[in-house]
């Protein structure tokens, strides 16, 4: 992701309906993975410009929490939002930590942005604790990619499952897998496929974006709603991944 992307998505990431959809799905996922994982620290892999760290320190109480980037601009953010927040710049496919350190690692929305997924898993995996969690989202549907997913930097969206195969092939089992933003996958899905008719030397920009106060909560209004609709109306597909995973002991 670029400069300009980075300080775009500073500004969005406190208000916007995705954004906090994601934060209130993630809040009791996180707080079971820290109630079951074994004692050490927590780490956000890819803490970008911090908005999921203020969640993480919330609820891992004593334990320390650790953010890593790749770009000092989003860490320079992370200054800011991550309330005492261990800091390192630091790629994805090399993370600093010895092996068996870690307690719970996020990869949350990264994934997709590195060449090479499975040496990130296999570093995951060797970091983490023997019982440690992972929890990770990644976009769904490789017919969607488009200037959406250029402009953010992804490499590829993922098949259902296929994040799961690639997790356990590095020793982790899964505890849960789910889609999410299931209702509003079949408008963005018609505006993403519309888009490509007029893609050719369009600026990349993704579709993440200031939005009216009146449509913003709107939206987030729908996303409240999904996540409130019992699971088997959603369980076929959304506009992303989850997955919840623990290295196996």
């Amino acid at each position: 992701m670029n400069t300009a992307e980075i300080e775009r998505m500073r500004v969005l990431e406190e208000r916007h309906f995705w954004f906090r959809a994601r934060r209130r799905g993630l809040r009791p996922w996180l707080a079971g993975a820290l109630a079951r994982a074994p004692q050490g620290p927590v780490l956000d892999l890819g803490a970008g410009t911090g908005s999921n760290l203020g969640l993480l320190t919330e609820l891992a109480g004593d334990r320390r929490v650790l953010g890593i980037d790749s770009s000092p601009v989003a860490l320079s953010h992370c200054q800011v939002a991550s309330h005492g927040t261990d800091l390192l710049r630091a790629d994805a496919l090399e993370p600093p930590f010895q092996d068996s350190t870690l307690a719970v690692i996020t990869a949350l929305d990264v994934l997709e942005h590195l060449k090479d997924d499975d040496l990130a898993l296999a570093q995951i995996s060797r970091c983490l604790l023997p019982g440690g969690e992972l929890i990770a989202t990644v976009p769904a549907h490789p017919a969607l990619f488009g200037n959406h997913d250029r402009a953010l930097g992804h490499h590829k969206r993922y098949e259902r499952n296929e994040l799961d195969r690639k997790l356990e092939a590095q020793g982790l089992e899964i505890i849960d897998s789910r889609p999410f933003n299931t209702l509003l996958l079949p408008a963005v899905s018609f505006w993403r496929r519309a888009r490509r008719g007029f893609q050719e030397g369009e600026l990349l920009t993704s579709d993440v974006r200031q939005l009216p106060w009146i449509l913003n909560e709107f939206l987030g209004t729908i996303m409240a709603l999904d996540q409130s609709l019992p699971r088997n109306w959603t369980e076929f597909s959304g506009l992303s991944w989850w997955v919840h995973a623990r290295l196996r002991t």
